[in-house]
């Protein structure tokens, strides 16, 4: 259908017991106006065709194969929601197609709604991915509200992001800057006024992608991509390396520094759990993403939509560059290799010169980025180009910030390892490598520069900005 939509939920009801019941329910979730006559409904409902309700793509079909059919013939994530009617659910092979559903579309909620679910059924229906059960309407009802939670604005948020440079990183460089950021962003979120009103303390939303991990599930996917049984299992294997790499970085932040959100439980992310930890979370909620038809695979869409959806005003990207430059930072430099002291010096020499012609934005629209207003062909390992678009932030996630946000003002971009941008003045000073700009280190030398990055860019203070309304300046 052409028509936009606000959720596409499919409901696996051959006797057509609970479909009624879902459809209103789901119409006072997000119905407008008189709810519509039963007869119409029922006629609805009769079909296998799926009809809007409520602003809902409603869809009934007679079998979880018949759902599992609909579910993969469309790229994922295309439901918002699968609902299984408990008695049919019940038969021998019906746990096999919740677990081929949830294979396409691992975020995707899975429930089952009836009177007949005992432990055993429970358990077996668990294990295919379904983690939501229904007996009585307010029960059914609480869930479908979490699973579509209205916007709620959380105060004086920042999304802070993990790029996947910031990862290439840790894996070359020096795994204590990592571990900075972290502690930087700990001690951030701890402060905001001597008895942290909730208005007033600092919140953070982390936003975590697939890092390391998802470079080693991507180069299967690109090895051996063409068998199929490999092809239907990517979308599950891109999943756990989300969920691997946001449990890895947690780990990081010690015990009770910040918790990990299953994206499925995305409601629990509010000004109160934000006011005691920071959450970490891998994809923005999975309703979101089937209303603004934004593909599991845009992480940096994600990033936006997230701060949108909370209500933050700007987004701190971590990344393995200072700022928005004419073009890539790092044309000339190997960065995909581990760099000595003696190596390194010639490296940076080498860069200096590949750089020459290169200069740094300091305030750039979103509009003048997609316009073409810097280059943004990526560079390979070897730091030759490489032919890749998109660097620095993915086309996808700017024309999001565009076309469907006014919450989020800005985004900003710290540096993983600073040091890579400078090389040695005169006495004892650093010089930037691309605007000659000079610096004395700070006691605490490259550690504390980046705590103050972090610390500034947190509070809107940042070499470079993409936003929504400015004229091109350089600094």
């Amino acid at each position: 259908m052409v028509k936009s939509v606000e959720a596409r939920v499919l409901i696996c009801d051959p006797d057509r017991k609970i479909s009624a019941q879902i459809s209103n329910l789901l119409y006072e979730r997000f119905g407008n106006g008189e709810p519509p006559l039963e007869r119409n409904l029922s006629h609805f409902l009769s079909g296998q065709r799926p009809f809007i309700h409520s602003n809902v793509e409603i869809r009934v079909v007679d079998s979880p194969q018949q759902a599992h059919e609909s579910v993969v013939s469309h790229p994922a994530p295309y439901y918002s929601l699968v609902v299984f009617e408990a008695e049919n659910a019940k038969e021998t092979d019906r746990p096999r197609y919740m677990a081929d559903i949830r294979d396409h579309d691992p975020f995707m909620p899975l429930m089952v709604v009836g009177r007949s679910i005992d432990a055993d059924f429970a358990g077996s229906c668990a294990r295919s991915g379904v983690k939501y059960f229904g007996e009585e309407e307010r029960s059914i009802q609480d869930q479908i509200e979490r699973f579509f939670r209205r916007r709620g604005i959380i105060p004086n948020l920042t999304v802070v992001k993990f790029g996947g440079s910031l990862f290439d990183y840790d894996r070359v460089g020096n795994p204590e800057n990592l571990e900075t950021v972290i502690q930087t962003l700990i001690e951030y979120h701890g402060e905001g006024g001597e008895d942290r009103t909730r208005k007033t303390a600092n919140r953070l939303l982390l936003n975590v992608g697939m890092g390391q991990f998802g470079d080693t599930v991507k180069d299967w996917q690109r090895s051996h991509g063409h068998v199929a049984t490999v092809r239907a299992h990517y979308p599950q294997a891109a999943a756990n390396a989300l969920m691997m790499n946001v449990e890895m970085v947690r780990k990081l932040f010690g015990e009770g520094g910040a918790a990990r959100i299953n994206p499925q439980a995305f409601y629990y992310i509010g000004a109160e759990t934000t006011y005691k930890r920071i959450p970490i979370i891998a994809i923005a909620p999975h309703h979101i993403l089937v209303r603004d038809k934004i593909p599991l695979e845009d992480s940096d869409t994600h990033t936006i939509a997230l701060a949108e959806h909370y209500g933050a005003q700007r987004v701190v990207i971590i990344k393995r560059t200072d700022g928005i430059y004419a073009f890539d930072p790092y044309r000339g430099f190997p960065i995909g290799i581990p760099l000595t002291q003696e190596n390194h010096e010639r490296h940076q020499q080498v860069r200096k010169a590949a750089q020459a012609n290169n200069e740094r934005y300091e305030r750039l629209t979103v509009g003048e980025v997609l316009g073409g207003a810097i280059k943004r062909e990526g560079t390979d390992p070897f730091g030759q180009p490489d032919g890749s678009s998109g660097h620095l932030i993915e086309d996808s996630a700017l024309r999001y910030m565009r076309t469907h946000c006014r919450y989020l003002q800005e985004i900003v971009v710290v540096h993983i390892a600073p040091e890579e941008m400078y090389i040695p003045g005169k006495e004892g000073t650093y010089q930037h490598i691309i605007t000659g700009e000079q610096m004395v280190l700070p006691d605490g030398g490259w550690k504390e520069v980046l705590r103050r990055s972090i610390r500034d860019a947190c509070n809107g203070v940042a070499k470079s900005r993409i936003c929504r309304k400015s004229k091109i300046t350089h600094s």
